[in-house]
């Protein structure tokens, strides 16, 4: 087993030409092209000694962006992204953890879950593993959380009425399936190179689902817009309407017509509403584009692999 290239902890490797496959027990599950690696290493190590700080950045950003279904990918353009992003505050890696606990433990309330703050620093986004370790106790002494022996933790009433304030568990949120199907992006990524880049259009997907699970519907809603509005020169279009509007079949052209009248409604008041003195805010079957998103993005499947 070889060492991860953000953290330096053991992790499962593979290959794929220029692309590096890795599963780390503490990043996650992430693909990585040879150049984002040394230029990751010049941003980690610039003078040799690992900035801790920019690691757990980096760990944080992976952890919170890919998933089993949907590995993110990293290449040169994101490393400046990841690196500068802000890591959560004190309270909300606490929330991080409590959410992942309660994710572990699913209906038995109870559980005694066995973790090191190695094991949740960066689903926390906390700076340090010492920083992690820190904040596990003190999520302990505010009696949110409890120590059972040995090496193990529940989540105590306190904490999970935290949780019912804060928002809705994730293990509610998870009885929805993914938005982008991982058969789907599996599909897409199989494509070999050629006219098309699919990169930013796989990262978009991957990033939708990331907001689904997490119930961020306001951020489904405008990143379905950006798909639909990234794709019409696939189709040979200038804009989505006319991929509409010429669509090889009746059928496949009421899927787009829906993404192009429905989803864009949707995603205007997303994105172009002013602040008013009451609002609404968006439910899972408003944003909801899941199968019309389907037959488009098989669509280009379609396209692009013949």
């Amino acid at each position: 087993m070889r060492s991860c290239v953000v953290c330096g902890g053991a992790a499962e490797i593979g290959s794929n030409g220029d692309i590096r496959q890795y599963r780390c027990g503490r990043c996650g599950p992430y693909l990585i092209t040879g150049t984002a690696v040394a230029l990751l290493k010049g941003r980690t190590q610039p003078n040799g000694a690992v900035i801790e700080l920019i690691v757990a950045k980096v760990s944080h950003y992976i952890r919170t962006h890919s998933t089993e279904e949907a590995w993110l990918e990293i290449d040169s353009a994101l490393i400046d992204e990841m690196v500068a992003q802000k890591l959560p505050s004190l309270n909300q890696q606490i929330d991080n953890l409590l959410r992942w606990m309660a994710e572990q433990a699913g209906e038995d309330h109870l559980a005694a879950l066995e973790f090191s703050a190695f094991d949740v620093s960066s689903l926390m986004g906390a700076a340090s593993e010492d920083s992690a370790g820190d904040l596990i106790d003190e999520a302990a002494q505010s009696g949110l959380i409890q120590f059972v022996p040995d090496d193990c933790y529940r989540l105590t009433k306190a904490g999970w009425d935290r949780l019912s304030v804060t928002e809705p568990l994730p293990a509610q949120r998870q009885e929805r399936r993914e938005f982008v199907d991982s058969e789907r992006m599996a599909e897409l990524r199989a494509i070999p190179d050629g006219e098309f880049d699919l990169r930013r259009l796989i990262r978009m997907c991957g990033e939708i689902n990331s907001a689904w699970e997490a119930g961020n519907l306001i951020s489904v809603g405008m990143l379905s817009r950006a798909i639909v509005d990234h794709v019409p020169p696939i189709f040979g279009q200038a804009n989505f309407s006319q991929v509409a509007s010429q669509a090889s079949s009746r059928s496949i052209g009421g899927s787009f017509q829906h993404l192009h009248t429905g989803l864009r409604h949707i995603a205007d008041g997303a994105l172009h509403t002013h602040i008013r003195r009451r609002e609404i805010l968006p439910t899972p079957t408003q944003v909801d584009f899941r199968q019309s998103l389907d037959v488009l993005l098989g669509e280009i499947v379609r396209l692009l692999r013949t």
